[in-house]
């Protein structure tokens, strides 16, 4: 039953971490480098990461956001972030 309730809880954050990665790159598609190219491009996954929840810690794959950019700092989304 926990293995049930682990998998669903996998799942809701993973959706939760695509949307939030959707609407951040929504929010950028008008940013372009020099060369036209765009500003942020999705390149892959990370490892997958351990999150806390509520029903113990639970593997989720973390998409991988490349800021093109020179010198900006590391994109991370904000429902990974810790406190």
């Amino acid at each position: 039953m926990t293995d049930v309730i682990r998998d669903g809880a996998r799942k809701l954050i993973e959706q939760a971490i695509e949307a939030e990665l959707a609407t951040l790159m929504a929010a950028s598609a008008k940013d372009k480098l020099d060369d036209g190219r765009a500003r942020l491009v999705r390149h892959g996954h990370l490892p997958e990461r351990e999150v806390m929840t509520g029903v113990g810690s639970v593997p989720v794959k973390v998409p991988r956001v490349r800021d093109r950019k020179p010198g900006e700092d590391k994109i991370t989304l904000q429902i990974l972030r810790s406190k």
